[in-house]
C-alpha cells in the first residue's frame, strides 16, 4: 500500500503556511508564503495562486500522493461562498488531491486548537473573527467583516487608530507623542504629513497598517497614555 499524505493550508491576510503529514501524523514538510488575498481584491487571483504556489510547489514536485487537504482561507465566509469554486480551482492547477475541504480560517483554528472537540477561538492576526463549537456539534461564527465593516481590535484596526491620533495630535499644534515617534521612525518619515503622502502611495496599505500594532503595544508599555488608550478600548 502506498504511503498517504494529509495537507493543511492556512491562507491568512499576514502569510500563508502549509503543513504536510503521514497517516501518522509526523511533519513532512512545512512551508510559508505570501499573503493570502480576497478574490475580487485588486489583483487578487493572482496573489492567490502566489501564495498556494509558494507553499505547494515543494509538495507538487516532490510527488507525495496527497489524500485529502483542507484550506482555511480568510475572506471566505464558508464552503458555500461564491469565491470557493474558483479558489479550489486554482489550488488543483498546483497540486492534485483526492479530497480538498475549504472553509473560513477561523475554522482551522478551532480545529488545532481543540481537535475538533467543543470549545471556542478567537482568531486575531490581521483581522480578527472568532469560531465555537458546542457539545452537540452546533457551531457559530462571529466577525470575520473585513477591515472596512469591521475586524475591530485586530492590528489593522489598533494600526489604524494610532494613525487618527497622530493626525489629532498633528491638527492641535501638540509636539511629537512618543507614539508618534516610533511610529515616524518605523516608517522612515520625517513628520505626519510625510507619513501621509507615503501611505497614500501605497499600492497595499494593510499590511503596513497592520504593522504599526506591535509599535503600538511598546509604546504603551513605555507610557505612552494614546498608546494605552487604543489598546484599552
Amino acid at each position: 500500500m502506498s504511503k498517504r499524505y494529509f495537507l493543511g493550508f492556512d491562507g491568512g491576510q499576514s502569510a500563508s503556511r502549509s503543513l504536510l503529514v503521514d497517516a501518522e501524523g509526523r511533519v513532512i514538510l512545512r512551508t510559508v508564503g505570501p499573503p493570502f488575498e480576497h478574490l475580487k481584491a485588486p489583483d487578487g487571483e493572482r496573489k492567490i495562486k502566489s501564495a498556494f504556489k509558494a507553499c505547494l510547489e515543494m509538495v507538487a514536485n516532490n510527488h507525495y500522493p496527497v489524500q485529502s487537504a483542507f484550506l482555511g482561507l480568510t475572506g471566505l465566509w464558508d464552503p458555500e461562498s461564491p469565491e470557493a469554486r474558483p479558489i479550489l480551482h486554482i489550488f488543483r492547477s498546483i497540486l492534485d488531491v483526492e479530497q480538498v475541504g475549504i472553509d473560513n480560517d477561523s475554522v482551522s483554528c478551532w480545529a488545532g486548537a481543540f481537535g475538533c472537540e467543543p470549545g471556542i477561538v478567537i482568531a486575531a492576526g490581521t483581522g480578527v473573527v472568532a469560531y465555537g463549537v458546542n457539545p452537540c456539534g452546533r457551531s457559530i461564527k462571529v466577525g470575520g467583516w473585513g477591515y472596512i465593516m469591521g475586524d475591530l481590535g485586530g492590528a489593522f484596526d489598533i494600526g489604524h487608530r494610532a494613525l487618527i491620533a497622530i493626525a489629532k495630535e498633528t491638527d492641535k499644534g501638540l509636539p511629537p507623542s512618543l507614539l508618534t515617534t516610533k511610529i515616524l521612525n518605523h516608517i522612515c518619515v520625517r513628520d505626519s504629513r510625510e507619513l501621509q503622502s507615503r501611505l497614500y502611495r501605497l499600492e497595499e496599505e494593510r499590511p503596513t497598517i497592520s504593522s504599526l500594532a506591535p509599535i503600538v503595544a511598546e509604546a504603551a508599555k513605555q507610557g505612552d497614555q494614546k498608546a494605552a488608550a487604543i489598546l484599552r478600548r
